[in-house]
């Protein structure tokens, strides 16, 4: 019974944060594409690794939305941890990331995939924001760089933007990220000067 019981408490300590290697495995997969297109590099590497972050995100995305539905709590808690909350828009940057390096093969696959991303990001850009503005439990050491991801991964949009959108669309998420970079990168610097050092695991990766 308790061997039966481990896998779905185990489940709900999956964090959203995992998301965020679908971002890594897409940048990776979009710098090839470029290396194959500006130096000649083998193509196939970066399709190869398009499929990994696909696969990546259909494999994380299926065991959250697993979670979601067993633990909501366990989600719930997530979203409300002045922390793990800024990690949940890793999940719309991932997929404005496959939506952009699936545009050279399959553009009108990518194109509802990237307008997904977007329209999901500016959501939890809003989500996010109106969380910071109306908080009751923060304090100015919960702040640290991983506040950048939900406003400033707005930049982000434009990669796809300039081929599935109009202009200006592009221009006004750049424009959020722009903007709350520069607000943000002032809060954090004062955070960094005036108080208590980041936590180890926000700094440096400990073998």
């Amino acid at each position: 019974m308790n061997q039966a019981a481990a896998p779905s408490h185990s489940l709900a300590h999956l964090p959203v944060a995992l998301f965020s290697t679908v971002m890594g495995i897409a940048g990776l997969a979009l710098a090839w594409q470029k290396a194959a297109r500006l130096l000649g590099w083998p193509a196939a590497v970066g399709q190869g690794l398009v499929w990994v972050a696909s696969a990546v995100f259909v494999v994380v995305a299926f065991a959250y939305l697993v979670k979601w539905l067993r633990h909501p709590d366990a989600v719930h808690a997530e979203r409300a941890h002045p922390v793990k909350m800024n990690f949940v828009p890793t999940i719309s940057i991932g997929i404005l990331l496959l939506g952009v390096a699936w545009q050279p093969v399959v553009p009108a696959f990518a194109s509802g995939v990237w307008a997904v991303g977007a329209a999901l990001h500016l959501a939890l850009t809003l989500i996010t924001m109106s969380a910071w503005i109306h908080h009751t439990h923060f304090e100015v050491q919960h702040l640290n760089p991983a506040w950048f991801i939900p406003v400033v991964g707005n930049i982000i949009v434009p990669l796809g933007g300039v081929h599935f959108a109009p202009l200006e669309l592009s221009w006004f998420f750049f424009s959020i990220g722009l903007v709350f970079w520069i607000v943000l990168l002032a809060v954090v610097m004062y955070r960094l000067f005036f108080h208590a050092p980041l936590a180890l695991r926000l700094t440096v990766k400990r073998l």
